[in-house]
């Protein structure tokens, strides 16, 4: 597996922006760790990595939006500390993005 983190601006309000990013994050098992970074744990397949940055970079490109996709090594990953409280539960099934 491959940790994977995805941040990203929407410099409008555009809902339809909204939730189709919403939707390719979840396609791929995203966990919202902020309002706008999302983990995932992705296959250790280029090609799953490469269907993910590109189905973002459409969406980057027709609602300009700005993303970020990140790859951890595991020892990177093994590193990330969390501090503090979420705002919003994680375990939450609200929309927010």
């Amino acid at each position: 597996m491959v940790r994977i983190y995805v941040l990203y601006d929407l410099a409008h309000s555009d809902e339809r922006a909204r939730s189709r990013v919403l939707k390719v994050l979840r396609d791929f098992g995203a966990v919202r760790k902020q309002l706008s970074v999302w983990e995932l744990d992705l296959p250790d397949d280029p090609k799953v990595l490469g269907e993910l940055v590109a189905r973002l970079r459409v969406l980057a490109r027709r609602y300009r939006l700005r993303v970020r996709v990140l790859q951890l090594c595991e020892y990177c990953a093994s590193q990330v500390l969390e501090l503090g409280e979420p705002l919003w539960s994680e375990l939450s099934t609200e929309e927010i993005l």
